[in-house]
C-alpha cells in the first residue's frame, strides 16, 4: 500500500532524479557523520557544514518527488530533524506527514515518540512508543528499545509494579546488550521500591555482564556504559539506597516527567530527616545532593530566592560527590 502511494503516476525520469538526489544526499550528509575523525580531512572538498546542508537539501528534494526513494529520504530527514538540527517543530510536522502515508512504520514511530518525549508531550510519547513496539515486532532491537521507553515512562510516574514485568521481558529477549544493562538497572530500582531487595540485588548484579558491548539503542538520557556499571556497583556495595537517595531518585523521575511541583513535595517529605542528618554531620554528600535537587526545582518553579539559598548551601558544604561531579559547578552557575 505504501509503495503504491509513493509510486502512483510517476514518470520514469522522476525516479531517476530521485535516485540521484538520494545517493548524493547520502554522500554529502550521512557518510560524513559515519567517518572516523582521522579520515574526515581527506573526505572534505567543501566545509563540512556546507556539505551536510547540501546533503539535507538533496534529500529534501528527493522526499518531495513521491518515488520509491522518497520515503527513505523522509526517514533520514526525520532523524536529522531530531538529532542533527534538533528542530522539534519540523520533526513533528514531518512525522505527521509520514504517519499519513505509512501508519505502521516502526522506525519513524520510534523517532516520533522520541521527538514527543523531548518536547515534553509525555502522553503522545507513551502512545507512540507503544505503537512502535507493535509495529516493529520483526526488528527486535527497535521493538525492545521502544518497549524500554514504555517501561521507563512508567518508572517516571513511579509505577514500579507496571514497569517491572516489561523490563523482565526485555531482559529475557536479549536483543541489545547495552539495552539489557539499562533494563537490569531499572529493574533493580523497581524491585527496590517494591520492597524486594533480594531481587533488586540480583538485577543489579546482572548489569556488569551486559555492559561490555557498545550498541546503538537510540536512548535519550545520560546512562553511558560506565554510568550503568557504577550505579549498579554503588547499589550492591551499600547494599541498597539510602533514604535520601530514594527520595532524590523519585524526585528526579517526576521532574523528568514534567511534574516539578510533585517532585518538590517528594523532596520536602524528607526535609526533617535531611536536616537531622545535616546537624549530625552525617551523609553530607547525599544532603548536598538533596539540597541541589531542591534548589534546582525551586528555581524551575520560580521560587528564585529559596532556590538560590539552597544552591549557596551546596557550595558552602564543599561536598565530595563522586556520583555527580558537576554538582558544585552547577550550583555556582545557578
Amino acid at each position: 500500500a505504501l509503495e503504491a502511494a509513493l509510486l502512483s503516476e510517476r514518470p520514469r525520469g522522476k525516479s531517476l532524479e530521485a535516485g540521484a538526489l538520494f545517493g548524493l544526499g547520502i554522500f554529502h550528509f550521512v557518510i560524513p557523520l559515519l567517518l572516523p575523525k582521522e579520515v574526515k580531512p581527506l573526505f572534505r572538498m567543501q566545509g563540512p557544514q556546507l556539505q551536510r546542508q547540501e546533503g539535507l537539501s538533496q534529500l529534501s528534494r528527493c522526499a518531495k518527488l513521491r518515488t520509491r526513494r522518497s520515503f527513505s529520504a523522509a526517514l533520514i530527514l526525520l532523524w536529522a530533524d531530531l538529532f542533527y538540527t534538533q528542530d522539534l517543530s519540523a520533526c513533528e510536522l514531518r512525522y505527521q506527514a509520514l504517519i499519513r502515508v505509512c501508519p505502521r512504520g516502526g522506525f519513524f514511530m520510534l523517532l516520533g515518540a522520541l521527538a514527543a518525549l523531548r518536547s515534553g508531550d509525555f502522553g503522545s510519547a507513551f502512545a507512540r512508543f507503544n505503537s512502535a513496539v507493535t509495529a516493529s515486532r520483526d526488528v527486535p532491537a527497535l521493538s525492545d528499545t521502544a518497549a524500554f521507553y514504555v517501561a521507563w515512562l512508567r518508572c517516571m510516574q513511579l509505577q514500579w509494579a507496571e514497569a517491572a514485568p516489561m523490563l523482565e521481558a526485555i531482559i529475557q529477549r536479549g536483543s541489545v546488550r547495552r539495552l539489557i544493562a539499562r533494563a537490569c538497572l531499572w529493574l533493580g530500582y523497581c524491585w527496590h521500591f517494591l520492597g524486594d531487595q533480594e531481587k533488586a540485588l540480583e538485577a543489579m548484579r546482572s548489569v556488569g555482564s551486559w555492559t561490555s558491548e557498545t550498541g546503538l539503542t537510540l536512548l535519550d538520557f545520560d546512562d553511558s556504559v560506565s554510568f550503568l556499571a557504577r550505579k549498579a556497583r554503588e547499589y550492591i556495595t551499600r547494599p541498597g539506597l539510602a533514604r535520601v537517595e530514594e527520595v532524590i531518585l523519585q524526585a528526579r523521575l517526576l521532574r523528568k516527567s514534567g511534574r516539578a511541583q510533585d517532585a518538590l513535595e517528594v523532596l520536602d517529605c524528607a526535609s526533617e530527616y535531611v536536616h537531622s542528618q545535616q546537624q549530625a554531620s552525617q551523609d553530607a554528600d547525599n544532603v548536598a545532593w538533596w539540597l541541589y535537587e531542591r534548589g534546582k526545582l525551586r528555581l524551575a518553579t520560580r521560587h528564585v530566592g529559596s532556590g538560590n539559598e539552597d544552591m549557596a548551601k551546596v557550595v558552602a558544604m564543599k561536598p565530595n560527590i563522586v556520583r555527580e561531579l558537576w554538582l558544585v559547578s552547577h550550583a555556582h552557575l545557578a
